[in-house]
Parts: C-alpha cells; structure tokens; sequence
C-alpha cells in the first residue's frame, strides 16, 4: 500500500511604542522565541505510534470540554463535533518582485486570459478596436456550451468566473499553469497558448492535497496544500447531549453534582472506546489512499521528520514543488499542521502558522539551490499570531515577521500587543537576533507591509496608527515614528521610496468601539529621518460601501509610470452613520492619478445594471490610447478612458455564473 506524501516533514503548530532587545542579551528572547528542528522517523511504526499518540490526547481534550457546566449556561449554543507586445498592460499586482502569484486573469499585453467555471476563456485585447473573445479551453470532466455560444459584442464577453477555482499562472513561454481543487487532490494543467486561438494542452499532474496557496520563482512552482486527517482518522464516539436539559441540570445546586458525575462517566467511556479504535488503526487511516493519484510518499519512512516538542495536529500541509520546464523533477514536503500562510522571496519559501495559543511556528524553505527545487533549513516559534502573508519579508539575510498576541474586544483588552522579530536567515537554525515587542498595547495588526530595510504596521481599535519600523540594523530595531488618523488601512503599496499609498476604512469612534464607514484612500509621507506624516486623503461612499482590494491586494491595480490607480468599487451612499448602512448606488471602477503631492480623482466607470461587484480591473495602453477591462462575477468589460469614462455595450451575463454577493462585508 502507498500512501500520498513524497520526502515529508511533519510539523505542528504550537499552537505606543515596542520594547526592543537584540539576541543573546535578552533571556526572555531565548526562553519565547523558540528552535524547533525537525528530526526524521526511524521507521513507519514510528510514524504510526506518534499520529496515535497525538490523536489520543486531543480526543481527550476535546472529551474533557463537555465536563464543564460553563459549556451548557444559557448563552451556550452548543459545540459541534470536531470535524508581451507594444502596448502597455497592468500586471499582476505582487508582494514581492520576482515571485509570480497565481490570479483568475492575466494578460500578456495582447491577450487576457480569464479562468472560468468550466475552463479559460481567451480574448484580444489588443488593439483596442480589436476586443473580442478568440477561444475557449474547457476542462476535461466539464461539459462546455462556448460553441454554440451566441457572438460576442466587441464591449463585452461573456464568461463563467467561479471565485473557488484556483488561480491561473502566465508563463512567459507561452504556458498557462491551471491549478484545480478536485476534492481532495489538485490537478495542475499546462495550457500551450502559443497560438491562443487554439489553447493546447500538454501536461497533466493530479497532486494529493486542496491547493491553498502557490508561487512562481524562476522556473520552479512552488504550492502549499492542505490535507485535513480528521476526515480520514478513526472514526471516534462523541457524546450525545441534550443541551435544552443539561442547562438545567446545570442551574439546578440539587442536580447539578448528579449530573456532571453521570457525563463523567459516559465520557469515560467513550474516551476507552476511542482509544481502541485509535490503537487499532493502521497509517491508511491517517493517510490517504488515492488511486487517481500518483503515489507521492516513499515506503521508507525514514525520509519523514517531525518536531517531537509538539503535541497534537489535526492536518497536513504539503509544499510540492515542480520544475516547468521538466516535469519529471518535482518533490513533496508535507507539514503536519493546519492554518499555514505562505510568504516567498526569491530565495526563500516560508510556511508559518498560528495556533491557538497565540503561537506562531515559521519553517524555511530554501529554493534557489542549483539541485533541489526546495530544501527545509530550519524552523522558528515566536509569540503571536499572523494576519496573512504581509505579515512576512524577506531582506538580504534577515527574515522579518510581524504578529499580534491577543485579541481586541469591545470592553477593551489592554494585553493585546504586537511584535516585529528580525531572523538571521545566513544561520542554519534561523536565529531571532531582534526584536520589537509590546507596540500600540489595546490594538491590533489591521495592514503590514515589509519594503527593503523598513517595515509600516497599521494597528486598530478606534483610530489607526501607522507605525514606520526600521529594520536597517536586525539587532536594533527601531520604530521611527508614529501617525494616528481617523479608520485604518488592510492594504499598504509603495509609491515610492518616501510614500506610501493606504486602502481600507474610514471609522466613526464610538468610546470602546468603532463603526465602519466608508473605503478610505488614503497618501502617507515616510521620508526617514521624519514623522510620518499625511499627505492626503479621500472617502468612497458611507457604511457598506465595499472594495475587493480591501481583502485581496490582486484587486489593486495601480499603473506606476502614469500614477493612475484603477480602483473597483461597490459604492453605498446616504446614511446617517454610525451603524446605518447607506443605500445601494452602483458598482464601478473609481480611477485616481497619485502623486507625492495629491490623490486626484480622474473619472468613474459605472458598470451597468445587473452587474456585480466587480473583481479585476487591467489597464492596458498608454497615453490616450488607453482602454480599461473589467472583471465581474460574470462578465468582462472594456471601458473607455478620458473624456468620457463609459462602457458602451453590455452581452447577457451567462446563467451558470457563481453568485456570491459583497455588498455586506465588512460591515461588522
């Protein structure tokens, strides 16, 4: 029997102004900040004896929360059961330079390429004059009706756009590297688009696991994927509560003791029951058997390495990494653990996750070596949580991470703080040689972004403050100044080296609290050696009002030789703020020319009636030959650009599009 894994290493999660210390001289630095090498499995038995081991206890645990009267009060709900050409083009917005990201549309300046529920829909878009829809690639186990399809305008095409497929990669060799979640494998497909009206497939993988997150460096494609062991492990016995008559069993001194010693017993028992079952499994029921696909783990499980400090995990992450340009060199890391984000540089590729206990564990990969597409180096636990992949960078030989310990209530919580560690990443065991610990207490991480030798944290509760970090010396790390406005940011870009371009939400104070209101532009100056200053600012709507780019940075489009940022925006307006959500206007693209001086408005892309929010926004073109595509749920448009900001034509949107609506997010 093989399982699906190849060289695995199992991992698991532990789960104004900072402190600043430097390695060796703190000895808190040493005690929180922890190593956490990995060490390989003597054999499979071994392997089996710790995954029984690990799901013993946390069977136990779970067991023992059903002890407490505390879970059948009267506000308890009950808990559930574990379970290329001339024209000029926007590309993919990206964390780091370097590092593709996979998008549901990329373009090569003559083409867009646009990943729909069934397939990629292809299109001319260049000349301008020329937009229209040239082909469709359909996937193999989906039926396609784009032949019979009515002729598209040349405004307007229509496509299928399902948000839960996985992105799409464009390759300068003319491939398309397709990643699809098929329950729980991954098939990555290579298109040929080298003449794009005839899309041609040339390579089909199916990978265990549910593809989550991936990267493109150099020739190599780097993907995380998840693979849940609950589903798969012994079945166990939980039990059955009647929580109507345990609240009263509860708030009755006469039955309480009763009661409590009756659920002992019963779970006493199912604890024995459990473990039987967990002893008597065998790995298959950890690991799964997967006929459709490859085998990816080796029979000899001395090739696996786990952290032994560790106690309990409910998943696996596996990092698999594929040379496109030889699709017989791949390999496969897997990582017991679930939650992981992943951060690449040019050289590095880190999985880090937290838990919770408000642990975050980071595990570098290295991946520019001449003869491995990846290889573990070492790990690092640090106090804290991660908000998403910004949360990482990476500097020359210093990894930075930024994290928050606790969480934000509206009564207050004055333990909630944030942290910035500096990593020597030139050093095998991944040291932590700095750090800043304790910024903004009572807040928390809203919007971080590491650029070269500085780091800008946006914390929040009422108000948001911008803190300017710098990392230029990793033993002494230093917050350069700070900047407290009105809202706070989720986005940060560079516009240049001195300033800083903000997108998130405007906020009304409410004493403890906050109400968000509308999306907020807004232009920061960081000069070092300076307070951060404001430069400018502008408001989009009142409360509801909603931008894709507040959640994913592949929504910012933003021109850096013109300055003009292409903003896709769901506007509401009225209200009488507070809590009052506005009225439903449109949904459009709001375009503005950025500058060290000024945020100016330059126009307004109405999307028609019967659009959706929409998604993606590419500029393409220079000068007045410009022209705007935008991507909804369900359609592609093209717009004009000055004078008159229009789309002059709309097709049918397709009946079989994914309907997800955004209007309400955010608005907590």
């Amino acid at each position: 029997m093989k399982y699906i894994l190849i060289l695995t290493c199992i991992i698991l999660f532990w789960g104004c102004n900072g402190t600043q210390s430097q390695n060796g001289q703190d000895p808190l630095l040493n005690e929180s900040l922890t190593t956490s090498a990995l060490t390989a499995f003597p054999s499979c038995d071994d392997l089996l004896t710790v995954l029984k081991q690990q799901t013993i206890r946390r069977m136990e645990k779970d067991m023992d929360r059903y002890k407490s009267c505390s879970l059948y009060g009267p506000q308890a709900q009950g808990m559930p059961v574990p379970s290329s050409v001339e024209s000029r083009f926007t590309p993919t917005n990206l964390q780091e330079e370097g590092v593709d990201e996979g998008d549901t549309i990329k373009t090569d300046g003559e083409h867009i390429f646009v990943l729909t529920q069934t397939g990629v829909d292809i299109f001319k878009a260049w000349p301008i004059s020329d937009f229209h829809k040239v082909a469709s690639y359909s996937f193999p186990e989906t039926t396609s009706n784009s032949a019979s399809s009515p002729a598209l305008s040349s405004h307007q095409a229509q496509l299928s756009i399902n948000p839960s497929i996985q992105p799409l990669f464009f390759l300068k060799d003319r491939k398309l590297i397709i990643l699809r979640n098929l329950y729980s494998t991954t098939k990555i497909i290579h298109l040929d688009v080298t003449d794009p009206s005839h899309p041609r497939q040339v390579l089909e993988k199916i990978i265990a696991g549910y593809s989550i997150q991936s990267r493109i460096v150099g020739k190599n494609l780097h993907v995380a994927l998840s693979h849940y062991l609950q589903s798969q492990n012994p079945r166990l016995e939980w039990p059955t509560i009647d929580w109507t008559k345990a609240s009263q069993e509860c708030s009755d001194p006469a039955r309480k003791e009763a009661f409590l010693n009756s659920l002992d017993t019963s779970i006493a028992a199912a604890k024995e029951t459990n473990r039987q079952r967990i002893e008597r499994a065998t790995l298959e029921d950890w690991i799964p058997t997967l006929p459709e696909a490859p085998s990816l783990i080796q029979e000899n499980c001395r090739q696996i390495v786990h952290d032994p400090s560790l106690e309990s995990s409910d998943g696996l992450i596996l990092l698999y990494s594929l040379n496109l340009e030889d699709s017989h060199q791949e390999k496969t890391t897997a990582v017991l653990g679930s939650g992981y984000q992943v951060y690449a540089s040019p050289k590095s590729f880190y999985l880090a996750g937290s838990d919770a206990n408000d642990t975050t564990r980071i595990h570098r990969f290295a991946i520019n070596t001449e003869d491995q597409l990846h290889q573990y180096i070492a790990s690092r636990a640090v106090p804290g949580y991660i908000l998403n992949s910004f949360s990482m960078g990476e500097d020359e030989n210093t990894f930075h991470i930024a994290t928050t310990v606790g969480h934000v209530s509206g009564e207050g919580n004055s333990e909630v703080s944030n942290n910035v560690y500096a990593m020597d990443t030139a050093k095998a065991d991944l040291p932590v040689v700095g750090r800043l610990e304790k910024i903004a207490q009572g807040e928390q991480i809203y919007a971080v972004r590491f650029v070269g030798s500085k780091g800008y944290l946006v914390t929040f509760k009422k108000v948001d403050p911008l803190f300017v970090v710098n990392l230029k010396d990793p033993q002494h790390l230093v917050i350069e100044g700070e900047l407290q406005m009105p809202g706070f940011s989720t986005y940060l870009h560079p516009l240049d080296e001195n300033h800083l371009i903000g997108l998130g939400k405007d906020a009304e104070d409410q004493g403890t609290f906050a109400w968000f209101q509308g999306v907020k532009l807004a232009l920061f100056d960081v000069t070092p050696g300076q307070t951060p200053a404001s430069v400018d600012q502008t408001i989009l709507g009142s409360r509801g009002t909603y931008s894709e780019a507040l959640s994913d940075h592949h929504a910012f489009t933003f021109d850096k030789p013109s300055g003009l940022l292409a903003l896709p925006i769901s506007l509401y307006e009225g209200g009488h703020g507070g809590s009052d959500v506005g009225e439903f206007r449109y949904h459009a693209v709001e375009l503005f020319e950025i500058s060290s001086q000024k945020i100016l408005k330059k126009g307004e892309v109405q999307l028609p009636a019967g659009a959706t929010s929409p998604q993606r926004v590419l500029v393409m073109g220079s000068g007045n030959n410009r022209a705007l595509y935008i991507l909804d749920q369900g359609s592609l448009y093209q717009a004009t650009m000055e004078p008159s900001f229009s789309i002059t034509k709309r097709e049918p949107v397709n009946n079989q599009r994914y309907e997800v609506s955004y209007d309400m997010v955010a608005r907590d």
